[in-house]
């Protein structure tokens, strides 16, 4: 026992508890020698030989590298592509407005519904209107019948006038008196198409083809007329309908030569090359072109507003919408491109996790460049046929061994032996 002891203390000579164990062995030493203090020292003896003999190393517990799932980094034929957030609206955007004062008598509106151009909306009390024509119709007779005379008097008073029967005066008051008549008739005629256009505006009808709004209005309301106010609704032309979105001004350098040269075009010889993409995450069914752009870009967002239109045939899309829109160019160039979800955002960074031919992971910063099928192109940071976790990414850490999926597992080589401490002890016991 004492030999076991002493070879305990001497294999952990160089711990920090050393001292106190010497300590214990002098009072053993020194106390006294009844049975029961014996017992009591040998039990200590045996649990302080325990505790120091275990002193050593524990065994490292192998742990296999974490499975990850990664893929080559290539050359790839890309083409021009890059999706900007758009917002939906009518292509031609009306706000119906009275052009009359008066009672509402019908309303025919229906919010939500397709209208077709000439349907009524909505109705005033045509009567005031009527009676204001009856009126201009009998003034336009009255200053006809005026003109009647005065042209008959003009007549007669030329006719003595070269007889000299008449005066100069007389001539001249009949002539001046004639165009006066002339000029009431025409007033009175003005006065009859004002007045019809009156009755007319009664009725307020639809000017295009659209989707008209709400209302707020009740039969028997006022309406007043002109601009001031609230419209009485709106009427929007949905097929087709406009997507505005902003470019950047790095996007709008990288397409405003092909923008240019597209824009000259006219609009039946534009190529269809635009997608929507909506907000289910489905393709809308018809192509897009480019209708307009900008003159400046914006001092505020330093962006360039932009909108394409689509055709909407089934009227599915509404304006206030939310899509995206997507352009992509017929022109393709060569390439890296990796799948968004190798790419790590960190700290306004981006990294992706490179594994090397010992299947070691590290992180590496990368230049990413536009969005394109397939993932996102690589300008900088990697180079073809590297590998990349796609996987997994959570797993990887810098510098540790990864499993990839189809490839050998590496195991640590220091990890499969046990330290040299651990080791004597076993034997030593």
């Amino acid at each position: 026992m004492a030999l076991a002891v002493f070879f305990c203390f001497y294999m952990s000579e160089q711990s920090t508890h050393a001292q106190s164990f010497k300590k214990f062995l002098v009072k053993m030493k020194d106390a006294p020698k009844t049975p029961f203090h014996l017992a009591a020292h040998i039990s200590g003896a045996v649990f302080c030989t325990t505790i120091f003999c275990s002193c050593g190393k524990p065994p490292v517990r192998q742990v296999p590298p974490p499975p990850v799932t990664v893929t080559d980094v290539g050359m790839r034929p890309t083409q021009k592509s890059e999706k900007w957030i758009a917002r939906l609206d009518g292509n031609i955007n009306v706000d119906i407005r009275a052009r009359v004062s008066g009672y509402i008598t019908e309303i025919n509106i229906v919010e939500g519904s397709f209208v077709k151009k000439g349907d009524v909306l909505l109705k005033i009390d045509p009567r005031p209107f009527e009676a204001a024509l009856a009126q201009a119709e009998a003034g336009l007779a009255k200053a006809t019948a005026t003109l009647g005379k005065t042209e008959a008097d003009e007549k007669r008073q030329r006719e003595l006038f070269e007889k000299r029967a008449a005066s100069q005066q007389d001539f001249d008051n009949a002539v001046q008196a004639n165009l006066a008549s002339k000029a009431s008739v025409a007033a009175a005629q003005a006065e009859v198409i004002q007045a019809r256009l009156n009755l007319e505006f009664a009725t307020l009808t639809a000017p295009l083809d659209g989707i008209v709004g709400g209302h707020s209005l009740n039969v028997g309301d006022f309406l007043n007329a002109g601009s001031s106010g609230e419209p009485v609704t709106t009427i929007s032309q949905v097929d087709p309908i406009k997507a505005s979105f902003a470019l950047t001004e790095r996007e709008y350098l990288t397409f405003g030569e092909a923008i240019m040269e597209y824009l000259k075009k006219p609009i039946e010889e534009r190529v269809f090359n635009m997608d929507l993409i909506r907000a289910d995450g489905a393709v809308h069914p018809h192509k897009g072109y480019l209708a307009t752009i900008d003159r400046a870009v914006s001092e505020e967002t330093a962006t360039i507003s932009a909108s394409a239109l689509f055709p909407n045939p089934k009227n599915i899309l509404r304006p206030g919408q939310f899509a995206l829109v997507q352009f992509t160019s017929s022109q393709t160039q060569e390439a890296l491109v990796v799948p968004e979800q190798a790419l790590v955002e960190l700290q306004g960074k981006t990294f992706v996790w490179v594994v090397d031919s010992q299947n070691i992971a590290r992180m590496r910063p990368v230049t990413v460049g536009r969005r394109t099928e397939g993932g996102r192109i690589i300008s900088e940071g990697l180079k073809e046929k590297e590998k990349v976790i796609v996987e997994g990414v959570h797993r990887a850490m810098e510098g540790r061994p990864v499993s990839p999926l189809g490839a050998p597992s590496t195991q640590n080589p220091r990890s499969e032996k046990e330290p040299p401490h651990s080791a004597g002890a076993s034997g030593g016991s």
